[in-house]
């Protein structure tokens, strides 16, 4: 002879002609209501892989060439994919060391390969008074370490004007120099004698 358990809730819910699934479902929150997720993404390849370069899309009016903002970029190899504020657009690409590049997109796509154009640089030389270790020279964004001799010399990008600053770096503690301004112009090598933070 088989033996059946019923429990007390589920009696009740049977005497009160609903099921045991009716039940439960009352003591449930509702069901979210469906979100619709449109994407338009859109895929560009680059004649140049950016690397770890900081990669800005500003996104314009076509029509009017006003600002829409910045647009959030994936960056994978040679290739950027976004998603627009509109299906058709255009906008300029800005990689650091490079010319800001024009974006023309329809259909998912940009027409052609988006050219990269390298901007003009200069050399930033000259030497660091002071003596002690961890120095390093810190100029427009880049930075080298002293040579034995306290000499430095790097690349920089040319055309805007940066500062220029010596760190003596000692595990986490940094101690920096006052910044010199330089105005790098292209095919003009810049010659500085930079003084060596206190340590």
């Amino acid at each position: 002879m088989q033996r059946r358990v019923i429990t007390i809730a589920t009696l009740a819910a049977v005497v009160a002609g609903a099921s045991v699934g009716t039940w439960l479902a009352r003591r449930s929150p509702p069901p979210a209501e469906p979100r619709t997720v449109v994407r338009a993404d859109v895929h560009c390849q680059l004649d140049v892989a950016p690397g770890p370069r900081r990669v800005v899309l500003e996104e314009r009016d076509p029509a009017t060439g006003a600002s829409l903002g910045a647009v959030v970029l994936d960056v994978e190899r040679d290739w950027v994919t976004f998603t627009p504020r509109r299906p058709e657009g255009a906008g300029d690409l800005q990689v650091d060391g490079f010319e800001a590049a024009d974006l023309r997109w329809a259909g998912g796509v940009c027409g052609d390969l988006v050219p990269l154009v390298p901007r003009p640089e200069t050399l930033v030389y000259g030497k660091v008074v002071g003596e002690g270790p961890g120095l390093v020279v810190s100029a427009c964004g880049r930075e080298v370490a002293l040579d034995p001799d306290g000499t430095f010399a790097l690349s920089v990008v040319a055309g805007a004007p940066c500062d220029v600053v010596v760190e003596r770096r000692s595990g986490p503690e940094v101690v920096r120099s006052s910044s010199v301004t330089v105005h790098p112009r292209a095919g003009v090598a810049l010659e500085l004698t930079l003084a060596a933070p206190p340590g």
